[in-house]
């Protein structure tokens, strides 16, 4: 009542709130919840899950353009590559392996470790892949970064490397 006699027809924000309040069991205790708090929680928590996911769903790609990362390309992309005489390929699996068989037109990169500017392609952005044993093989990071490091900006690795070639069945180059 105001103090002039009349009903106050003002509501409480109790009565005012146009949705229901939730109950929850806390540590023993069952205590109410104001909708607002529990939206504003959940609301966080997706937040949270969601830009975990956007992150993790980053393509490698992507990665790629950082410095120091390294773009992952497919066989089929390789391949395509090869075909149309568009890229330069580094083994950096060692001078045995290379001789038991390698991808198509691939160079030895311990053999020309010394003089790899002059095995470069003169355009910076031509396609430069490098490859080594297998997708647990991290060799093929000398020769992708030394490239990098002279500027070339279309750095690629093959991960499968020579043992996912191989097993593809893909034709290789010997001797």
């Amino acid at each position: 009542m105001r103090s002039n006699g009349r009903k106050d027809s003002r509501r409480t924000c109790k009565e005012a709130q146009p949705w229901p309040r939730i109950g929850l069991y806390f540590f023993g205790e069952f205590s109410v919840m104001n909708n607002t708090l529990l939206r504003l929680g959940l609301g966080v928590a997706l937040l949270g899950v969601v830009a975990t996911s956007v992150v993790s769903l980053t393509p490698r790609a992507v990665a790629g353009n950082k410095a120091g990362e390294v773009a992952s390309i497919s066989q089929a992309d390789l391949q395509k590559a090869i075909d149309a005489k568009t890229v330069t390929i580094f083994d950096v699996n060692g001078d045995e392996s290379y001789k038991e068989g390698r991808i198509p037109t691939a160079i030895n990169y311990y053999a020309v470790e010394s003089k790899f500017a002059t095995y470069l392609p003169k355009n910076k952005s031509a396609l430069v892949v490098a490859y080594c044993g297998n997708e647990h093989c991290g060799a093929y990071k000398q020769a992708a970064t030394a490239a990098q490091e002279l500027g070339y900006t279309n750095v690629a690795h093959f991960s499968p490397g020579i043992a996912g070639w191989r097993a593809s069945g893909a034709p290789q180059d010997k001797g």
